[in-house]
């Protein structure tokens, strides 16, 4: 048999960090969806610091929180639909990364449990490509209905929309603020 040469070795036990990191990673993830929820739902950003924060967008914009409100809120989804909803153990998600598992939730929200527990099986077993063309298949949407992007002249945010996206009921296109009070 052939000498596993410094460089295989090394090669190696790189890797089995890289997986080692992947699910702690999940479970960062899931840890975070949890503890943020729970500052949100029962706003505790009020006692938190000299005076609290008015509200959750203000705590997430913290100096030592600093997280964008998309991925605290994707955080938060994901542990909502996973662990508190379909009451899934957590170790079943952890080898799947929180960008997948939210993917997978905005597809799977009104799919029999059983449909998610399949999903969810291909998602730890099928590397990115395979499970991106599983989706497809499964004609899983994947483009967005709304997108923000910059201005390269000023700076300054633009929203493009498909039209068929969005609701008229009123006879209009209602734009919303973000509440102040989550």
């Amino acid at each position: 048999m052939d000498k596993i040469t410094p460089k295989q070795k090394n090669a190696f036990e790189l890797y089995q960090r890289c997986v080692y990191l992947k699910k702690k990673q999940g479970e960062l993830a899931l840890e975070f969806g949890y503890i943020l929820k729970k500052i949100r739902d029962e706003k505790l950003f009020k006692y938190i610091g000299d005076g609290g924060f008015e509200n959750f967008y203000q705590f997430l914009a913290s100096p030592e929180i600093s997280l964008n409100p998309n991925t605290a809120l994707m955080y938060i989804r994901v542990y909502e639909f996973y662990v508190e909803k379909l009451k899934l153990p957590k170790e079943e998600l952890l080898e799947i990364p929180v960008n997948r598992l939210n993917q997978l939730k905005s597809n799977l929200e009104n799919k029999p449990k059983e449909e998610v527990l399949e999903w969810i099986e291909k998602a730890k077993v099928l590397g990115r490509r395979d499970f991106e063309k599983e989706m497809e298949e499964a004609k899983f949407k994947k483009e967005k209905d709304i997108e923000i992007k910059v201005c390269r002249k000023c700076g300054k945010k633009q929203i493009y929309y498909k039209v068929n996206s969005l609701c008229y009921c009123d006879g209009s296109v209602g734009i919303f603020t973000i509440p102040e009070e989550l």
